[in-house]
């Protein structure tokens, strides 16, 4: 019955794997279109460093003694510098949501209530979380915003650490080291990095309690634990959570399936374990903050229906619309969710080859398409000149170059997702990137899609291209291996 329940445990994780595969088949193909149509010389030269620093990290990781220390502080030092720098040198200032949330910190501050007249806030009290957080550096530092760029900088460090360390759990340490120092030198993170933006904090957060998870060979009830209250403090700060949370729900059950249900009690006391810690920590911070007066809703949406609203829109494929803010999100309270849900409804009718059309042009948008850099650079001049180039040119080549990059990335974490498929032992640890980044790819078939929206997934799929350089060097040690036998023999036959 054990070995039975196994097997099915083993479909389930490869099923899994191949989903992946195949998400990432179809993001490869749309982001190569994509660099096809752009330009070619800025991601040929992308290709190009991106090969450079794959030889520079297998050499690192060849130099670097198992275990040796250095390699997570470099790797921190490096992304926290180059991201203050960045800061200082950009002068970014907040535009958008980000000014929103901004202006909304400074008022808190200042003990106007001014920000809950605010149309963002009205809609999605779920933001006062990161609010909050902004409040505090406002109240300690005045209105400079260098101090939370900073913090940002602390962040993105720390995220490479961890990509490092979850890395070193789930493969040998010499592709952990490569893949966390192509993360480090992925430059799309850093168009980012003087930008007042939620994702940074949070997706330190969600990849904290991913090791914490991992950390151990069997997760236990503590661990779980704290890892769904680490994913609950994420969830305040950046809502993404519930990709996370079914995403550590499938890797646990899969695991236990695959046991056989062996430790069943310990795999369901983990479980509970991860979902009482998130219930309870995100009830206690929804009802901090209405206990303080901060907002009188906590945490939650008064508009849970616009993102599945503007997800299926077919004009927009998938994205913000101006005519659906108009039509919809202006109604008031008692009216708008209801009219939702009744448009969704319509939306949903269009028919199979319809959502099919739509589900690609949102890939597209999410996963094949170039970096928005309006965030950090949409203040510069585009016709300013730096020597002999102007700024413009200088971001279309950060662009493209950007894009020749992701490329490689796509194909290598195609290839781990292929590796771990088809070789006939487990995938152990490592199905818990793959089963993020299904999540992550299903939900935004559904909900609003920007480019932007890829960051908090990026490291599992630097993961998974970690373990398709573990891939691509076994077929090349078997390939030398091949070639050194057949001269073998024909060095015999000559004799």
């Amino acid at each position: 019955m054990a070995e039975r329940i196994g097997k099915t445990g083993v479909i389930l994780e490869r099923l899994v794997l191949w989903c992946a595969a195949a998400f990432l088949a179809v993001a490869s193909l749309q982001s190569g279109l994509t660099a096809i149509r752009g330009s070619l010389a800025g991601v040929l030269l992308g290709v190009v460093y991106a090969a450079l620093v794959l030889a520079g990290a297998f050499g690192a990781a060849l130099l670097w003694k198992p275990g040796h220390q250095y390699a997570a502080g470099a790797i921190f030092l490096f992304r926290f510098c180059l991201t203050a720098l960045l800061s200082l040198a950009l002068q970014t200032q907040p535009v958008s949501d980000f000014a929103r949330t901004y202006t909304a910190a400074q008022q808190l501050v200042d003990g106007s209530k001014a920000y809950l007249q605010d149309f963002y806030l009205v809609k999605w009290p779920y933001q006062t979380g990161y609010v909050i957080y902004e409040s505090l550096f406002v109240r300690l530092f005045g209105d400079s915003l260098f101090p939370l760029q900073l913090v940002n900088a602390l962040w993105m460090g720390g995220i490479g650490v961890l990509v490092y360390r979850i890395g070193c759990k789930l493969l040998p340490e010499r592709y952990a080291t490569a893949g966390a120092i192509l993360y480090a030198l992925y430059p799309a993170p850093y168009y980012m990095a003087a930008v007042l933006s939620n994702q940074h904090i949070g997706c330190f957060l969600y990849y904290l309690a991913i090791y914490l998870a991992v950390r151990k060979t069997e997760c236990t009830p503590l661990q779980a634990g704290l890892a769904g209250a680490l994913t609950a403090l994420g969830n305040v700060l950046r809502p993404e959570g519930l990709v996370f949370v079914a995403a550590f729900l499938v890797w646990r059950v899969i695991a236990a399936v695959r046991d056989g249900l062996k430790r069943w009690k310990t795999e369901l006391a983990g479980i509970l374990a991860f979902c009482l810690a998130w219930v309870l920590l995100g009830s206690i911070a929804s009802g901090a903050v209405i206990a303080t007066g901060v907002h009188p809703d906590g945490l939650k949406s008064n508009a849970p229906y616009w993102k599945f609203l503007v997800g299926l829109n077919q004009d927009s494929s998938g994205g913000w619309s101006q005519a659906d803010t108009d039509n919809y999100l202006m109604l008031p309270e008692d009216e708008m969710n209801e009219a939702m849900l009744e448009e969704i409804g319509r939306r949903l009718q269009v028919g199979p080859i319809a959502l099919a059309k739509l589900a690609l042009r949102k890939s597209q948008v999410l996963w094949g398409g170039a970096e928005d850099l309006f965030w950090q650079f949409g203040h510069m001049d585009q016709s300013a000149k730096i020597g002999p180039v102007s700024v413009g040119q200088i971001l279309g080549l950060l662009t493209w170059g950007d894009k020749g990059f992701y490329e490689i990335v796509l194909l290598l974490a195609l290839a781990g997702a292929v590796f771990l498929a088809r070789r006939r032992e487990s995938s152990g640890q490592l199905l818990y990137p793959a089963v993020l980044f299904c999540g992550f790819y299903a939900v935004y078939l559904l909900i609003e899609v920007q480019v932007r929206y890829r960051y908090t997934a990026m490291p599992a799929l630097f993961l998974l291209a970690a373990a398709g350089l573990q891939w691509f060097e076994g077929v090349a040690l078997q390939r030398d291996a091949g070639g050194t036998e057949k001269r073998g023999r024909k060095a015999r036959k000559g004799r």
